[in-house]
């Protein structure tokens, strides 16, 4: 596929990717990295009573937490590039390299009828995101992290701005782990969705035929399945493809 790309390099040695393509790589772990730490941070937060936070341990989660954020809307852009490289490169489509953009192309009807068709059920979740991320970003909003307790007494991590006047009774946006999670679940689904596609366009487009093994096996650890495990773990994505070994939770 990179081949028919890039026919100037089919002789060489092939030293290079296209930049979508390593950006999306170096983005994914990026974004992982910031939910490593983001995960560790709210831990250590959660296992002691409110009475004994750890100053340091709070300022990093609130930090990292606003990190994941920006990061994913980063990610989303970079997909979209991704999209626009395969488009422009095969059937001199222009699309859009901007999320935000392809978002909108897509609810008036301006998207290629078998990609539109693809992400149409997949984007609900974006206009909240990109309210959220608009506040971190132009309206000097940051967030402050809630102690809460479930009916059982168990600590969990609510979120809400830092400074929200809004109503008398500050509002909140919700578990961290539960919507972090449901952002990466979301994303998955839309990964796996375009992967579907790009099964069918690629046969199109390089006349590779998808089969059994098309999609090779994987193993991921440590911070490259950071994304996928938090998404399985905290947002209930779910693959019969899939397999999980939590080694931490099995000691």
């Amino acid at each position: 596929m990179i081949q028919n790309n890039l026919p100037s390099q089919t002789n060489k040695k092939l030293i290079f990717k296209p930049k979508p393509f390593h950006a999306l790589g170096e983005n994914t772990y990026e974004l992982s990295f910031m939910l490593y730490y983001l995960h560790s941070n709210m831990l250590l937060l959660e296992k002691n009573e409110t009475s004994k936070i750890d100053p340091m341990a709070y300022s990093k989660a609130r930090v990292y937490l606003k990190s994941v954020y920006i990061f994913y809307r980063i990610l989303l852009d970079t997909l979209a590039t991704v999209i626009e490289y395969f488009y422009k490169k095969n059937e001199k489509i222009s699309l859009p390299s901007s999320f935000h953009s392809l978002f909108n192309k897509q609810k008036n009807g301006q998207l290629p009828d078998e990609l539109s068709s693809v992400i149409q059920h997949k984007l609900s979740w974006f206009p909240a995101l990109m309210s959220r991320r608009n506040d971190l970003v132009h309206h000097y909003q940051s967030f402050l992290i809630l102690f809460q307790k479930d009916q059982k007494g168990k600590t969990f991590l609510d979120h809400t701005y830092l400074n929200s006047f809004k109503t008398p009774n500050r509002e909140t946006l919700g578990d961290i782990r539960d919507y972090v999670g449901f952002l990466l679940k979301s994303y998955q689904e839309l990964i796996d969705s375009l992967l579907n596609l790009f099964d069918l366009k690629f046969q199109d487009w390089y006349g590779i035929v998808r089969g059994h093994n098309s999609r090779t096996e994987t193993i991921l650890e440590g911070l490259p399945g950071y994304m996928l495990w938090w998404a399985s773990i905290y947002g209930k994505y779910q693959n019969c493809n899939m397999q999980i070994i939590d080694e931490e939770r099995e000691a």
